[in-house]
């Protein structure tokens, strides 16, 4: 039984290793997201996990955006105490208020008819894990989304 239930931590853990790129960041990271992401109030903001299973995406349109600190003792063994989560407050596509964190890997702005990640738009680094990390998308509908890079 002991067996089982490690092998079932290790499938958890190896299924979310894409899933937390840049929610947790450094003050500065979080810093320039605030920045970046406060010019596009009120527009529309997809958020789409190209590195998760069968995400279909969901266009939101984005309200505030805010960083807060985040403090977690099993941070510390990474030589950080503090981390910054951006904090954003939207309405999501069924027209209802919401709000939480956002991992940059995985939010989309629309740019001149084609989505621009935040992380890209920001000058992090990170895998975008789709093969056209630029693709078209206008208006407020969500668009067509990019097919998936091959798992190697």
């Amino acid at each position: 039984m002991q067996r089982i239930v490690i092998c079932l931590c290790f499938l958890f853990l190896s299924a979310s290793a894409f899933a937390d790129q840049l929610l947790l960041i450094k003050k500065d990271q979080a810093q320039k997201a605030v920045e970046v992401l406060s010019k596009y109030s009120g527009k529309p903001m997809l958020f789409f996990c190209g590195c998760c299973d069968n995400d279909k995406g969901e266009v939101i349109t984005l309200k505030t955006v805010e960083a807060r600190e985040f403090k977690s003792p099993y941070l510390e063994d990474m030589g950080e105490l503090y981390f910054y989560k951006v904090f954003i407050t939207y309405t999501d596509s069924k027209g209802m208020p919401d709000s939480g964190s956002i991992d940059l890997a995985y939010a989309w702005l629309q740019v001149k008819g084609k989505a621009l990640n935040v992380a890209d738009a920001c000058g992090f680094d990170y895998d975008p894990c789709v093969t056209n990390k630029h693709f078209a998308w206008t208006g407020k509908k969500k668009p067509v989304l990019p097919k998936q890079k091959k798992k190697k």
